[in-house]
């Protein structure tokens, strides 16, 4: 049988080591791209990616 739990070592070092340049990375990503920023505005608005709201520059 395979163990598909996660491993909670492997998870924090993820979170201390690698989430803030993932993050990071990901916002330049995002400068790259040709959006709606409309849409992006009205979906960050919602509960669901209320989290997203450092993604819009006011």
């Amino acid at each position: 049988m395979i163990d598909r739990s996660i491993d909670p070592n492997i998870s924090f070092d993820i979170i201390q080591n690698y989430l803030l340049e993932l993050k990071e990375t990901l916002i330049r990503m995002l400068s790259k791209v040709d959006y709606d920023k409309e849409l992006l505005i009205k979906v960050v608005n919602t509960v669901q990616y209320a989290h997203l709201k450092y993604l819009i520059k006011e």
